[in-house]
């Protein structure tokens, strides 16, 4: 709490997926919210909370229920999809094609419910399949809508993402899976001292491409995170008890 000034300023703090806080963590968030010195607003997003949540015991608590606040995120509608898609295509179809293009939206709504991760994922899964394409010669995006609607594919998001990892060449699901254990963030270096440093570059590479991994940098260091969380959780599922504690 020492970083922290203890000003009249007020600090605003972003914590994510709070679903996955320890004690320990609670307790300083819990400091915060009743500290006389800190003046500050805390945002946390989650997925729902189970209640033996760390995070769900400190919103039940009568003397802070009066200070938090619940704000559910909305499921994407098929008209919110479509606006989606049309801009990512840079309005890429052509008129002709936008009856279709309001069709798939109904299915990518129909499959995901509207969860704005999942409705990324299963894009990404039709371009993967080549469902999705863009013609050069014309410059307009195409689709096979009657191959995407016949695509089977899982309505819940970790066997969803099960079916993508299963993919995924070996090393690359060999990889996934020794990260997943390591953490949500991990240093490039530290995958290339367990694979060897050519194999540990494709395998990021084809996981960065399929939108399961993404890259920063910390100084010289390259680090790496999983898009989601649930993309951690849906690697781990993939091992068994013994495999995780190796």
């Amino acid at each position: 709490a020492s970083v922290l000034p203890s000003s009249a300023e007020r600090q605003c703090i972003l914590l994510d997926d709070v679903q996955w806080m320890d004690a320990s963590s609670s307790s300083f968030v819990e400091y915060l919210l009743t500290s006389t010195t800190i003046k500050c607003n805390i945002l946390c997003s989650c997925r729902p909370l189970p209640n033996d949540c760390s995070f769900h015991r400190i919103i039940i608590k009568e003397t802070l229920r009066d200070r938090c606040s619940t704000y559910p995120v909305l499921a994407l509608s098929p008209n919110d999809i479509q606006s989606f898609l049309t801009l990512c295509t840079n309005d890429g179809f052509s008129n002709e094609d936008l009856e279709c293009v309001r069709k798939l939206a109904e299915i990518i709504s129909s499959k995901t419910n509207g969860n704005p991760f999942f409705v990324k994922q299963v894009i990404g899964l039709f371009v993967s399949n080549h469902l999705i394409q863009f013609n050069p010669d014309n410059g307009s995006w195409i689709f096979d809508l009657n191959a995407i609607h016949g695509l089977p594919y899982s309505s819940e998001v970790v066997s969803f993402l099960i079916q993508r990892i299963s993919n995924l060449s070996c090393d690359a699901k060999h990889v996934l899976s020794v990260a997943a254990c390591v953490g949500s963030q991990f240093c490039g270096e530290l995958l290339s001292m367990i694979f060897g440093e050519e194999t540990a570059r494709l395998a990021l590479g084809q996981l960065m491409t399929h939108g399961l991994m993404e890259k920063s940098s910390l100084g010289m260091h390259e680090l790496f995170h999983f898009s989601h969380d649930s993309i951690q959780e849906a690697a781990l599922s993939l091992l068994n008890e013994h495999e995780q504690k190796r």
